[in-house]
């Protein structure tokens, strides 16, 4: 049938009143069209799909050293083995699958977001399309003047984003690369990005404001006319043989833009080639089509319903909608009980006895992965304040024994294990009892270790997060009956009070934050509260895992310039952080095989 796509070369220019006199054909054209052409796909994880794809980029021109680097990249990412689920995809013919249509390919897919899948962060997308795009690309501010204000990309450690007002395109960069990452391009692939490329990422890798008038029927001009105006700013020239595709997301709510996303697409005699790392953590995607608004179709699997808006650009010129993945159909079971069902089916696929209807183990010792051992840990267990070995513990969701199960190793002897960035370790301990000070039963850390100059208290969750629950306090936490506590923690417990229910269990971080500082012991030392919670693969996809995130960011917020430091993780992020330090490798494979899933 034919393409929605307009008839001409993408390269060129569209002025903005040929864009609305065509995106008003476009979209009417789009919205009635059943796309029907076949698509060809490749995560280019065989060495066929590999090698066919770079010496395609090598007869366009793309310089080789880079296309080397890229070799080099492509090679190590699938050095772990591609954690995607394929079982809804036709076989693969060297390295390719072919779908009837783009919409085969979305429906394969399901609810898997590429570039959240388990793996190592490795060589992102915008550095990845920069390889081949960047050398016939220019930029004319400098890196390091102070041209600003520009609206960074923040990243977090937990690669939350958010925006910071900065001074220059280095600061951009700055803001979000972390320097690890720049070392690791460096150590593993030879990559030492220039002065140039960095100007050109921090350009296009931004937010940009909306005006405050902005509406769901003026969002498309408001965002096109909003890049392109900072484009312009900037002095970006885009490329001539390869195309820069960029997938922006706006929202009405927040007055914003945010270009997070990039591939490139070459056109072919027969069609067009689209190329992009899916992500940090992502898979490399190939994805040969007739037709570049399959692309666009395709961005919809990385949508957000907080960002409604979404579209995809072709260099300057060229915009289309990008449809907002749809929301998942209503489902009967609760967040809870389906990630309690995929716990107890994942525990029962593995182990050699099956848990009881509710999902506990007979026995306590039922539930420790290999390498943990009971003997290590009962005594911890038994002097808690919550009985934990004769109940709790034995549920496959528990999030005591999952903190068992990770920590476990190194109960005996602390020395070798890594958290928050230190090694060495010399005291460790599970259900860790540190009075506040105030009476009453104290509360237990689930975990507490000690080195030289660092005491880590470690509060685990695993599902209790996802049934929210108001805040409480005994009538002994005032303001009076605790001098010792900082003003930013006084001003969070008073607002606490009485609050809404929240998934984030704040007033029990209150009362760990006391009980550590209460304790004469740790006085001298660097004091961290770490929040170390569980979530599935497709978190994302869920409203309670997001709300979680958002109250542990707002509560951050407040608390990030205290004494004792309060920080936050996932389990899977802990693991994959010993993963890319070479730590564990065999107690890895134990806690991945029970813990690492989707539900």
């Amino acid at each position: 049938m034919k393409s929605a796509y307009v008839p001409r070369d993408i390269e060129k220019e569209l002025t903005p009143t040929r864009f609305r006199l065509w995106a008003a054909a476009f979209v009417l054209a789009w919205a009635h069209c059943v796309f029907a052409a076949p698509v060809r796909v490749s995560f280019l994880d065989t060495e066929a799909a590999r090698e066919d794809t770079l010496s395609v980029f090598a007869r366009a021109g793309c310089v080789t050293n880079h296309l080397a680097a890229l070799r080099q990249a492509i090679t190590h990412y699938y050095r772990t083995p591609l954690a995607l689920d394929t079982s809804a995809f036709p076989p693969a013919t060297n390295g390719f699958r072919k779908f009837a249509s783009i919409d085969g390919f979305i429906a394969a897919l399901g609810t898997n977001r590429l570039s959240f899948l388990d793996h190592p962060f490795e060589l992102n997308c915008f550095d990845t399309a920069l390889l081949l795009a960047g050398p016939e690309m220019d930029v004319n501010v400098d890196l390091h003047s102070h041209n600003g204000p520009f609206l960074a990309v923040q990243v977090t450690t937990n690669w939350n984003h958010w925006l910071i007002p900065v001074a220059s395109l280095g600061d951009v960069y700055t803001t979000a690369y972390h320097a690890w990452y720049g070392a690791f391009m460096e150590n593993r692939f030879h990559l030492v990005f220039t002065e140039k490329h960095k100007a050109i990422l921090s350009s296009l890798y931004q937010y940009q404001p909306l005006p405050l008038g902005t509406s769901s029927n003026t969002v498309a001009a408001e965002t096109q006319e909003a890049l392109q105006r900072h484009w312009r700013r900037c002095g970006i020239q885009f490329p001539g043989n390869l195309s820069l595709v960029m997938l922006h997301r706006a929202s009405t709510d927040y007055h914003l833009v945010v270009s997070d996303h990039m591939g490139v697409l070459l056109k072919q005699k027969d069609g067009y080639l689209y190329l992009e790392k899916t992500g940090g953590k992502g898979p490399f995607l190939r994805m040969d089509t007739q037709d570049p608004a399959d692309i666009a179709a395709y961005f919809s699997t990385m949508t957000w319903p907080d960002y409604a808006f979404n579209f995809m650009s072709l260099n300057e010129g060229l915009f289309l909608d990008v449809p907002l993945m749809p929301r998942a159909a209503p489902m009967a079971a609760s967040t809870a009980e389906r990630a309690r069902q995929a716990i107890r089916r994942r525990y029962n696929d593995i182990s050699p006895v099956t848990l009881d209807d509710r999902g506990y183990a007979v026995r306590a010792e039922l539930n420790l992965v290999p390498g943990v051992r009971m003997d290590d840990i009962r005594a911890d267990f038994a002097q808690g304040s919550g009985n934990e070995l004769e109940g709790k513990f034995r549920a496959a969701h528990s999030s005591s024994a999952l903190a068992a199960n990770t920590f476990g190793p190194w109960r005996k002897n602390p020395q070798p294990l890594c958290l928050m960035g230190t090694p060495g370790y010399e005291f460790l301990q599970f259900e860790k009892q540190c009075p506040t000070g105030l009476g009453g039963i104290p509360p237990n850390l689930d975990l507490l270790a000690a080195g030289p100059g660092i005491v880590v208290g470690v509060e685990s969750k695993f599902l209790e997060f996802l049934s929210p629950k108001p805040p409480k306090f005994a009538a002994s936490y005032t303001r009076e009956n605790l001098p010792q506590m900082e003003e930013c923690w006084a001003t969070w417990m008073e607002a606490l009070k009485d609050g809404p229910p929240q998934h984030l269990d704040a007033a029990q971080l209150v009362r760990h934050y006391l009980g550590l500082r209460n304790q004469p012991e740790f006085q001298g030392k660097r004091i961290v509260l770490l929040y170390l919670f569980w979530e599935p693969e497709n978190w994302a996809d869920f409203p309670e895992y997001r709300r979680h995130r958002e109250e542990l960011a707002a509560f951050y917020d407040h608390v990030k310039d205290s004494d004792v430091a309060f920080t936050w993780m996932t389990y899977p992020d802990l693991w994959r952080l010993w993963e890319y330090l070479g730590l564990y490798p065999d107690h890895l494979r134990e806690i991945r095989r029970r813990y690492l899933l989707a539900i």
